[in-house]
């Protein structure tokens, strides 16, 4: 191929993204036995995951030789547990790969339709920047992100409409009564996310950008918003994504408010995805 290794890459990621659906389906819903109806694009599938696994590897091998070590990756290989070891090789290498394929498509996902969204309600953008216009003078640290209040509720109604992961799937592990239906062990049940995260009976106006959301002090049901996950097995990501997403939101919003007149919806993938590019026109903010 004449492309870089780094336009490889993306293009690698973004075959193994599309198909992620697929696989899921197959491997839920069918327990393995469809996947012979994807064979073609299961072989492009793992010719590009072992593209980015060769890729991911070698970047390790990489940072390994270098003097001075700097970024995520050199952070994770210095990391002690409470016993002082640090990761084994193969704990390095899956926790790399899944950090750069949960944590890319989800979080630039996200941002879109927050930015969508804000493009799409005036009001509420407005709120927004002036938040931000008031705090300027914060120091964007972990401890002073929280004082962003509007600002992160906004956020979290842009996860709350658009979630990344549309559904999570979980094996019962004992035989349980869901509903006053008996379900014997084994069962695979899937937990819709967007019908969740826009029911009437948790939200006060759930098709609509509404931050006060979670601004208000709601008895709201704890698995009612789960754009995360739940659980033991909730992303390992979040702070990490939430802090990234909310460090780009303030500092282009000091800066640039946006508009746009489009009606997006969602394509269906593993991610929730704009259906086209989201056109936004850019306006500089006067300080």
């Amino acid at each position: 191929s004449s492309e870089k290794p780094d336009e490889l890459l993306m293009r690698c990621v973004d075959v193994i993204l599309e198909g992620l659906f697929p696989h899921f389906v197959t491997a839920t819903l069918g327990k393995g036995r469809l996947k012979h109806l994807f064979f073609i694009r299961n072989r492009r599938m793992n010719k590009a995951v072992n593209y980015f696994k060769a890729y991911v590897e070698a970047e390790i091998q990489r940072k390994r030789g270098e003097t001075e070590k700097t970024g995520l990756l050199a952070m994770m290989m210095d990391s002690l547990d409470k016993d002082g070891n640090g990761m084994s090789d193969q704990l390095l290498n899956d926790e790399t790969v899944t950090l750069f394929l949960a944590g890319q498509d989800t979080t630039v996902n996200t941002l879109i339709w927050f930015f969508y969204l804000l493009g799409k309600n005036p009001d509420q953008q407005r709120r927004v920047i002036d938040e931000i216009k008031r705090l300027s003078e914060l120091t964007l640290t972990l401890e002073n992100i929280g004082q962003f209040k509007y600002t992160h509720a906004a956020l979290y109604e842009a996860m709350r409409l658009y979630p990344q992961a549309i559904a999570l799937s979980r094996d019962a592990i004992l035989p349980i009564t869901l509903g006053g239906k008996e379900l014997p062990t084994g069962t695979t049940l899937i937990m819709n996310i967007v019908e969740t995260h826009r029911s009437p009976v948790y939200w006060e106006k759930p098709d609509q950008l509404y931050p006060e959301h979670f601004l208000n002090k709601q008895d709201r049901h704890k698995f009612a918003f789960i754009p995360f996950g739940a659980g033991m097995h909730s992303c390992i990501g979040r702070h990490l994504a939430e802090y990234e997403m909310m460090l780009i939101i303030i500092t282009f919003l000091s800066r640039i408010s946006v508009k746009t007149n489009l009606d997006v919806k969602p394509a269906l993938s593993i991610t929730l995805k704009p259906e086209r590019d989201v056109i936004l026109s850019a306006t500089k903010i006067n300080s």
